[in-house]
């Protein structure tokens, strides 16, 4: 950390002495607060849910969004959204994540997502929540050159700037890097929120250095962990036991019921693993409004 902090500070002395205009652009990203953010994000889902019709998915948004903003005074810590398909985790652990900030006086929400067309698509929400496409930077190998300006070619280099979505290989490389260029982010990342996306893809053979790492983060750099996924993985270390978190923080309570509310499939076996004429198979398809059919072999799929 204190590598990091020194090799940052070298660098942006250097850049300052030699071209002032750089530090200028760096600035700009500092003109936008987490609370302006947070106002703007309100709006927009404020918004939205006005215009939403009022329905029993809705209402599961809108209870899981309060839920949010009630969890966000919680001390800085590790904190769990487990949220299914389509209730509005997106949102919600952003504005979980910039109240949480406002109230702790963090600086800087890291989102990291282990798939770059979830990024995209995840960036491209925020930019329209926010209004300001320089609000969102994104950090990535498939972002468009074509869109990059002078401002997020400078805050790679450091994640200096309030809201970054990044690949979850990015951050761990931030993490463990000992290269100069790659160390300078890990001291912004100090009394930060790093939302961590669909959090059970992290792989197995790396949790326990990647959780230590992450603890590390959370209990000596005053920095929150929201580990967001609807299929949570056991990361404490009541689970683990050598390693893992000592306690996690869900921020959505039972009661809100969201899984049973939003569930989209029924998933039901066969009376008989025998196997199902396809007669008998077209009627019971031809009953249901929606259906993937998926056959055993290829000829099956071709002749039937």
């Amino acid at each position: 950390m204190l590598f990091s902090a020194l090799c940052d500070a070298d660098f942006l002395d250097t850049e300052e002495f030699f071209d002032r205009s750089k530090s200028q652009i760096r600035g700009e990203a500092r003109t936008l607060s987490i609370e302006t953010l947070l106002v703007r994000l309100r709006a927009y889902v404020d918004a939205k849910q006005a215009r939403a019709p009022v329905t029993a998915v809705n209402a599961v948004r809108r209870a899981i969004r309060a839920a949010a903003v009630s969890a966000a005074p919680a001390p800085p810590g590790v904190f769990t959204l487990t949220v299914p398909t389509g209730g509005g985790k997106t949102l919600a652990g952003m504005e979980f994540a910039l109240e949480h900030a406002r109230i702790h006086g963090l600086h800087r929400v890291v989102v990291a997502i282990p798939y770059t067309s979830i990024l995209e698509q995840n960036a491209d929400v925020y930019r329209n929540a926010f209004g300001d496409g320089a609000a969102v930077f994104e950090h990535h190998s498939s972002f468009d050159p074509r869109r990059e300006t002078a401002l997020s070619r400078l805050a790679a280099q450091n994640w200096d700037v309030p809201v970054v979505v990044t690949t979850t290989v990015q951050l761990f490389e931030s993490l463990f890097a000992r290269r100069t260029s790659s160390c300078r982010k890990l001291h912004n990342l100090a009394r930060s929120i790093v939302v961590l996306d669909e959090a059970q893809t992290m792989p197995p053979h790396l949790l326990e250095p990647t959780l230590e790492v992450l603890g590390a983060l959370v209990d000596e750099y005053g920095a929150s962990l929201v580990i967001c996924t609807a299929t949570q993985p056991a990361f404490g270390r009541a689970s683990l036991g050598c390693f893992g978190f000592e306690s996690m923080h869900e921020i959505v309570p039972p009661d809100v019921r969201a899984f049973e509310s939003l569930r989209r499939i029924e998933v039901r076996w066969p009376a008989s693993f025998e196997p199902t004429p396809y007669a008998q198979l077209a009627d019971e398809v031809a009953e249901q409004s929606d259906v993937l059919a998926i056959t055993h072999r290829r000829r099956d799929a071709r002749t039937r």
